[in-house]
């Protein structure tokens, strides 16, 4: 069953893509231009039953640097 849920709400596509994520495996989301690209991530932790999130700057195609940018638990603030 699904208990993270991706949409892409914004692209030149007439009907937005969607993804799900499970408990288990989590989601990831990459967002990529020539200069690098940007990756969420959804997981959740099992020892504290919250959902946790990280988003890192990230190589494509040769181009970009290696950066988390922030981490945190999903519904509390930073």
């Amino acid at each position: 069953m699904a208990h993270f849920y991706g949409v892409i709400d914004n692209s030149s596509r007439q009907v937005s893509a969607t993804a799900t994520g499970t408990a288990s495996n989590g989601l990831g989301i990459v967002a990529a231009s020539y200069s690098g690209a940007i990756k969420v991530s959804l997981t959740h932790n099992v020892t504290t039953g919250k959902d946790e999130f990280t988003i890192h700057q990230t190589m494509h195609r040769g181009s970009g640097v290696e950066q988390l940018l922030v981490a945190g638990t999903l519904g509390e603030k930073i």
